[in-house]
């Protein structure tokens, strides 16, 4: 499978976003100049581009000429190893990692604490040790539950279940308004607000592959002027609403929800390699941070915190160089932890696949 370069800069990017969003622990988070207020909501591109991988990977498992002779059954399970290998070992080292380090920097409970391993944070009730860890459960569970539909139901998935769980995730976010940052508050039963915002995100991702495959199969001509120009338009527009959001946004209004069709259709546009402004995140010099990229979102909190804790009056004076030692320390110290739990994801490996 073809790797889509631009896709590297765009989690690093994504990431970056939610460190300088969680920077604001450290000054008065109700001054009202502050950006990123709305920073939050960056964890639904990651939500989108994860299903439109999705779609793609089960795409070339399901319809290469190996995988034909595969079962339903297999798939799913080839697809749960898969996932758990790529998303456990990071996650398990940045939870022990912060337990570690707590005694000394802070204070968390620990009483859920194997919960939190086996991924089972913020599901009904179950009290998360380490905040940001709440959207590894969402995207690991939540995936697998949508490809076991897919490679189960199928056509019936694609045309009936996943339309009517969007529109059912897209009413409840809409009743819950002003709680959106409130991943872990119950919004249906035992679905708390961020596994609904985590379904809707891999659904909209999902469709997104698919409305990508549908053009590239029409075989439209992109070459007109006109169409070019269209899509420059569009690209402008969708980067220029989502810098605004994710910067300068400090109330919420329904057009948040703009949010799901400027990253869809930037995304739809790196895809096809159509993209003018973005063309930077293709260089080469983000691959290595893109590896991060996950490291980094699942490790800044220790940073920040850090940082809270011993330098709250320095960094209320020094406002820019706090935010940016922040920003530098946390990519450091992904790269230490990222690298770090590579010896344990290749145990996993050998053991899930082992023949």
């Amino acid at each position: 499978m073809k790797q889509i370069k631009s896709f590297n800069g765009l989690k690093f990017f994504t990431a970056l976003i939610i460190v300088l969003l969680h920077t604001g622990d450290f000054r008065n988070f109700h001054i009202k100049d502050y950006p990123f207020r709305c920073g939050y909501l960056a964890v639904e591109l990651f939500f989108i581009l994860a299903g439109f991988l999705l779609a793609r990977t089960y795409e070339k498992m399901s319809f290469s000429p190996v995988a034909r002779t595969n079962t339903s059954t297999k798939l799913c399970k080839t697809y749960f190893f898969h996932r758990f290998n790529r998303l456990w070992p990071e996650y398990l080292l940045a939870t022990v990692m912060f337990l570690s380090l707590s005694n000394t920097f802070f204070h968390v409970k620990i009483q859920p604490f194997f919960l939190n391993m086996v991924m089972m944070a913020g599901w009904g009730g179950v009290h998360v040790i380490y905040f940001v860890l709440w959207f590894v459960p969402v995207l690991f569970w939540c995936g697998c539950f949508l490809f076991n539909l897919l490679a189960l139901e199928k056509e019936k998935s694609k045309n009936i279940i996943f339309p009517l769980i969007a529109v059912f995730c897209l009413f409840c976010l809409v009743d819950t308004k002003d709680h959106l940052p409130d991943i872990l508050r119950p919004s249906f039963g035992y679905l708390s607000v961020g596994t609904i915002r985590g379904l809707l995100g891999l659904i909209i991702g999902i469709y997104t592959y698919w409305g990508c495959q549908a053009l590239k199969s029409s075989k439209i001509n992109w070459r007109p002027r006109f169409v070019t120009i269209a899509l420059f338009i569009g690209e402008v527009i969708s980067i220029t609403g989502l810098g605004y959001i994710f910067i300068f946004q400090k109330k919420f209004t329904m057009n948040l929800f703009n949010v799901y069709f400027y990253i869809s259709f930037l995304i739809g546009l790196l895809y096809f390699q159509k993209e003018k402004l973005l063309k930077f995140l293709s260089w080469k010099i983000w691959i290595p941070f893109s590896t991060i990229s996950y490291s980094l979102y699942l490790t800044h909190e220790i940073i920040v915190r850090i940082f809270v804790v011993y330098l709250r009056r320095w960094t209320h004076t020094h406002v820019v160089w706090g935010s940016v030692l922040i920003v530098l320390l946390s990519v450091i110290f992904a790269f230490f932890c990222y690298y770090t739990q590579l010896g344990l994801r290749k145990a996993l490996k050998k053991l899930a696949f082992k023949k």
